[in-house]
Formats: C-alpha cells, sequence, structure tokens
C-alpha cells in the first residue's frame, strides 16, 4: 500500500507490468481489481515475518503510563464536580458555539473519508501507467489506511474501557462524580473515556505525522472540541484527558506497528518518518486534471 519496495526488497506492483498498465476491461471492472491486488498487497507486507525490531524502553513506558494515570485521578478528585457545576452555568450562546464544536468530535464522517480515499486513490494506484502517479496514490491509499486503522483502534479501545460505567454529569446531584455501574449498558453510564477526545486526538496526532507542521492546530483543535465536551455536559474533565492520552497513544502504537513492517512509515536514523514524502501531490494534480 506504500508504493514501494516491502521489507523483502519486492516490489508488488511491478509484478502488474514495467510500464505499469492497468489491467484489461471497462474502467470500474479495472479499478475494483486494481483495489483488490493493492489489499492483497497490503495483507502479504502486514503478515511478512522478516519485520524491522523497534526496542521499547519499558520503563520508561510505565514511567509514563503511571504520570498518567495519576494526573487524571487528581483531575477527577479536584476539578470534576467544579467543573460540571460551572458547566452549567455558561451561556446559551457559549453553549450553542460548543454543541457546534463538539460535533466534529464524531467519527463516523472520518471513518468515511479516510475509507472511500484509501479505496478510490488503491484503485487510482493500479489505474495509472505512470510509474510515479502510481506509486503517488499507492502512497496515499497507505496513509488512509493507517488513518482508518487509527480511528478504528481508538474507537475500539473506547466501546471497551466505557463499559466501566461511570455515570454522566447530569447524574452529578445524585450521587457525585464517582458512581459507578458496569453492568448497565446506557449512555447516561458511559462518561469514561470521552468518545469525542479520543476520535479527535487520535486522528489529530496520526494526521500530523503526515503534517508535521500542523501539529500545534491540529492538537489545538483536538483541545478544543474536549472542552466543548465538559460544556455540553457530556464528560469530566478527568474523561476527557483520559480521552486525549487514549487518542495519543492509538496513533503512536499503530504507527508503530505499520512501521516495523515498512509500511507507510520506516525507521531512519533512529526515528520514525513517514514514507513516500513528496509523490502524493503531483500525482493528485494529473488525476484532477483527468
Amino acid at each position: 500500500m506504500n508504493g514501494l519496495k516491502n521489507s523483502s526488497g519486492h516490489n508488488p506492483a511491478a509484478d502488474r507490468g514495467a510500464e505499469g498498465a492497468p489491467p484489461d476491461g471497462p474502467l470500474l471492472r479495472r479499478g475494483y481489481n486494481a483495489g483488490v491486488l493493492a489489499a492483497r498487497d497490503f495483507r502479504r507486507q502486514w503478515r511478512n515475518r522478516s519485520i524491522a525490531k523497534l526496542e521499547y524502553d519499558t520503563g520508561r513506558l510505565l514511567l509514563i503510563t503511571g504520570y498518567w494515570l495519576v494526573t487524571i485521578a487528581m483531575v477527577a478528585f479536584f476539578f470534576d464536580s467544579r467543573a460540571a457545576h460551572a458547566a452549567r452555568t455558561v451561556g446559551p450562546g457559549w453553549q450553542s458555539f460548543f454543541v457546534f464544536v463538539t460535533d466534529f468530535g464524531k467519527s463516523g464522517y472520518l471513518f468515511f473519508f479516510t475509507g472511500l480515499t484509501c479505496v478510490l486513490a488503491a484503485a487510482a494506484s493500479g489505474l495509472a501507467r505512470n510509474r510515479l502517479d502510481r506509486v503517488g496514490m499507492a502512497v496515499l491509499a497507505g496513509r488512509a489506511t493507517y488513518l482508518f486503522a487509527v480511528l478504528l483502534g481508538s474507537g475500539i479501545a473506547s466501546q471497551v474501557l466505557k463499559r466501566i460505567g461511570r455515570a454522566r454529569p447530569k447524574l452529578l446531584d445524585e450521587g457525585g462524580p464517582f458512581q459507578f455501574n458496569p453492568l448497565i449498558i446506557k449512555s447516561s453510564w458511559a462518561s469514561f473515556p470521552s468518545g469525542h477526545t479520543i476520535t479527535a486526538f487520535a486522528f489529530a496526532m496520526a494526521l500530523s505525522y503526515f503534517l508535521p507542521k500542523w501539529r500545534l492546530p491540529l492538537l489545538a483543535v483536538a483541545c478544543l472540541i474536549g472542552v466543548s465536551r465538559v460544556i455540553v455536559g457530556a464528560h469530566y474533565p478527568s474523561d476527557v484527558l483520559a480521552g486525549a492520552c487514549i487518542g495519543v497513544a492509538s496513533a503512536v502504537l499503530l504507527r508503530r506497528l505499520f512501521a516495523a513492517r515498512s509500511i507507510v512509515f520506516k525507521p531512519a536514523g533512529g526515528v520514525l518518518v513517514a514514507r513516500g514524502q513528496g509523490f502524493i501531490l503531483p500525482s493528485l494534480r494529473k488525476f484532477c486534471r483527468i
């Protein structure tokens, strides 16, 4: 899916012809066949046994995890109740604004956009006759696949952790901010962690690996979405902080898993870098003119 040679040195795209000729047949059939071939290439490379060894500093990882767990607990004890009460005093104008902002944390449109981009780019890669165009579209398909995987992985983590069964702020007056009922599967008992915040930070962090100059603006938007979840009364600050940690961790972990197989990312000089820099825009410009 990255359009380059895999870790074994083999370039699957080369099997389709030195000149990059697409499969014969009607356009839709050719696009479908190209997408299927791209999916097979990705699966073959993901299963490749000769993956890169990326070392983990276990001590540092445990220290960082412990730090954030303690921080989330302190925020819960000292700020959750106060923030929930304060959110109820926010004026209707600001409430309307944050209701608008909070919708950007929904994952549905992001799943649709990344999935559609992956399918169309994979098909375009197979249809392209120029090798550079084929590589550019393959790189785009690979990046969209990574973004989709981050959304999926973080979404699964969100749904699993929500089974903790923490009451939302609307139930604050009934028993405080520390009401838990893991046996109830209802939205009003799914406060921890914030799913919108997980999606916002996961996508912002993942996208920033390809747009490093935009990292701060992307994370700032994610922070605004997280704040909106408190203002609209859907979550406590500790839910939002936990969601931010899970979202960032999802993007970081999946980047390492992809880089270990030399898909989308690769180790270079002790850091992980995105593959195929500079290939996408020239290919997009050509396809847009067609």
